[in-house]
């Protein structure tokens, strides 16, 4: 179905006040496409329909949000959280508990960077090479992503590396451990043969009473 028709059906059963349908539709249309314009017009439907809760409505707009991500559409990303925004200032306007800042909070940082022009092409030299301008855009949870991961590949190379220049045995330990045990009793009791040597004979440390028959 046309992108129009499918436009045409929606607006239809908005306009009956069948919202259910209406949901059901986004639903659809959503398997076979995901353009940031559809994620939008779905969030924004939620958003002027007095039954639908503001959570709801955040919660299309977060699900367009993580579908776009997924696929690497940056730009799209961007827009969809300029539609978002507007969303949550309109709530707040209108006396509701819109969340701005929570919003602001997933806009990326633009960085202007420089590439080649024409990429395809294999220049003689440098002086040859056509650059141009671009900007890209960094985005908090993607840096945090990328953080985690630098994180455990350090932890990796570092435990690869310790393994490397360490060497382990259990046998050699274990076997001197038994062999400390041994001169151990052999010294107490060779201490303990010298000390009766040397004492004489008391029963009072026994506890003896000489009385008993």
């Amino acid at each position: 179905m046309p992108e129009v028709l499918w436009k045409a059906y929606i607006d239809f059963e908005i306009s009956e006040g069948e919202h259910d349908n209406v949901r059901q539709l986004y639903s659809r249309l959503l398997e076979r496409t995901n353009h940031v314009k559809v994620w939008i017009s779905y969030g924004q439907f939620e958003a002027s329909i007095a039954e639908s809760s503001l959570e709801l409505t955040r919660k299309v707009f977060q699900d367009g949000y993580n579908s776009l991500k997924t696929e690497g559409l940056k730009e799209e990303r961007v827009v969809l959280l300029e539609a978002w925004k507007k969303v949550e200032e309109e709530s707040i306007e209108k006396g509701g508990e819109g969340d701005v800042e929570s919003v602001v909070l997933k806009f990326p940082r633009k960085i202007k960077k420089r590439r080649m022009a024409n990429p395809q092409e294999n220049p003689a030299n440098e002086d040859e090479i056509e650059w141009e301008e671009y900007y890209d855009y960094h985005f908090p949870d993607d840096e945090r992503k990328i953080a985690g991961i630098k994180i455990l590949e350090n932890a990796l190379k570092w435990k690869q590396s310790f393994l490397a220049t360490n060497t382990f045995s259990t046998e050699v330990p274990l076997k001197e451990s038994e062999e400390s045990k041994q001169d151990h009793k052999q010294d107490h009791k060779e201490e303990l043969e010298s000390d009766l040597g040397k004492r004489k004979y008391d029963p009072n440390e026994f506890n003896i009473d000489d009385n008993d028959d």
